[in-house]
């Protein structure tokens, strides 16, 4: 039976109505993220239940992630010319992103909550398997203190179940309501309400929110114990909001609507009990807390020689904007979990060089979960200005040129001293040489021979004269 049900509970999109649960509450109809999100955490209480030994359902502890807010950003291109050059690009585009992050069961609205139950002897056969009982008490298992929470059942009369009011003790309310296994009588349904309504504004805390979750399988009989009119002014007067639940074909819808309508409710109209568990479940997820930020200030304080034009601003509420030279502020209420805020502006700049586009104070600022104050600077971007077209490389420098080895140096010039020598006179006459007899020597003139004779010294003269003599057998003068 137990398989059935979780099988029955996954299938969350067969329930009439519960495609259109953002526009209630803290679920706002401009943002469908927050719905699916809903949905999501609806998943996680699911995939963390278990049995207990006993066969009860029980949740299992599980790691959630508190909501808080992540920033990134990124500048596109990363270099461009300043501001007055004929060049192309100028202008950079800037990207920040702040994303809502974390896990919507982590914190909720704290609420008092009064189940008023139909006990009416036709529940014996709309719901025979109790999936009603089930159903709550997970609306129960997902509860977290202070929230507090109440049982009234109501048939002929209206009773407050075991007269246990508005209590934080979880086990004791699950108690209260297996006694409801024996339904008879009749369905006063003014009686349950009114029942619920003075629970309410009797032992009810201020600051939290008041609900009441009615459940019937049929129409007000007798009709005299319709709901009046007094009495949802008075739910109305005390902020009361009324969830309804039809079960089965024999409901007034109409009536169970317009109930849901003028107290800030909601109509669910459950085909079969199986469709309770969803149901219950899709209520009472609606009042935890989807707000990964409250009030956030986005304060960019641009760098030495930035000037920006802030272009779009995406996701979230927009509560306003400023600028000022060199400075611009965005405030918005909220951020939601999975919601994005993008903003994106153009950057230029006069000066050259490698620029940061923000400086010290840019940062988010916003109030988490617990109310807390949180900062988170910007992220350091940077982005580099230049003004003159960089110098092409220098081409390599050649390969050396050979090294040669010095000329040698011309050996130092020693100069030549003639000696001195006594110079005989030049003889320029020339000989006259007589032909010799046939048989005879010709005779030479001996100072023909001795003409190259004439630079030697005495001796060596005479001594040459007499060779000469010798060899010639003339007759030479001395």
């Amino acid at each position: 039976m137990e398989a059935q049900i979780l099988k029955r509970v996954t299938r969350m999109d067969e329930v009439q109505g519960a495609d259109d649960l953002q526009s209630r509450g803290r679920i706002r109809g401009r943002h469908l993220t927050a719905a699916v999100l809903s949905l999501m955490a609806f998943a996680i209480i699911l995939c963390s239940e278990g049995t207990s030994a006993t066969g009860e359902p029980t949740r299992a502890q599980a790691t959630l992630v508190p909501p808080y807010l992540e920033v990134s950003g990124d500048v596109s291109p990363k270099v461009i010319w300043y501001r007055l050059s004929d060049n192309e690009p100028r202008e950079a585009v800037v990207n920040i992103s702040v994303k809502g992050m974390g896990t919507p069961v982590i914190t909720f609205k704290p609420q008092d909550t009064v189940f008023i139950m139909d006990s009416s002897g036709s529940m014996a056969f709309s719901d025979p398997n109790f999936y009603r009982i089930l159903a709550t008490k997970r609306y129960v298992d997902n509860m977290l203190p202070p929230d507090r929470a109440a049982v009234v059942s109501f048939s002929d009369t209206a009773t407050l179940v075991n007269g246990n009011h508005l209590s934080s003790n979880y086990d004791q309310i699950k108690a209260n309501l297996d006694t409801l296994t024996n339904p008879v009588g009749l369905t006063n349904l003014q009686a349950g309400i009114q029942m619920a309504n003075n629970e309410l504004i009797t032992y009810g805390e201020e600051g939290k929110v008041w609900i009441e979750i009615l459940l019937t399988d049929g129409r007000p009989d007798p009709p005299e114990t319709n709901v009046t009119e007094e009495t949802l002014d008075e739910a109305v007067a005390y902020n009361i909001t009324i969830y309804t639940i039809g079960l089965g074909s024999e409901v007034d819808e109409s009536l169970l609507k317009y109930i849901a309508f003028r107290t800030g409710g909601k109509y669910f109209k459950a085909e079969s009990p199986e469709d309770l568990i969803p149901i219950y479940m899709a209520i009472s997820n609606q009042f935890y807390n989807y707000t990964a930020a409250h009030n956030v200030t986005v304060e960019v304080n641009l760098g030495r020689g930035i000037e920006a034009n802030l272009t779009t601003v995406t996701g979230g509420e927009l509560n306003e904007t400023s600028s000022t030279p060199g400075r611009f502020n965005l405030s918005l209420r909220d951020i939601l979990l999975g919601e994005t805020l993008n903003i994106s502006f153009r950057v230029t700049s006069l000066y050259p060089g490698t620029l940061p586009l923000f400086t010290t104070g840019s940062s988010i600022r916003y109030e988490d979960w617990k109310g807390e104050a949180v900062y988170l600077p910007l992220p350091e971007l940077y982005i580099r200005v230049i003004k003159i077209p960089p110098p092409p490389p220098p081409p390599p420098p050649p390969p050396p040129l050979p090294v040669e080895p010095p000329p040698l140096p011309p050996p130092p010039s020693v100069p030549v001293v003639s000696p001195v020598v006594n110079m005989p006179p030049v003889i320029t006459a020339q000989p006259t040489l007589v032909a010799a007899p046939q048989g005879q020597i010709a005779a030479i003139p001996v100072e023909y021979l001795l003409a190259s004779l004439a630079a030697l010294g005495t001796l060596e003269r005479v001594k040459i004269k007499k060779i000469i003599w010798q060899k010639l057998r003339v007759s030479v003068g001395a």
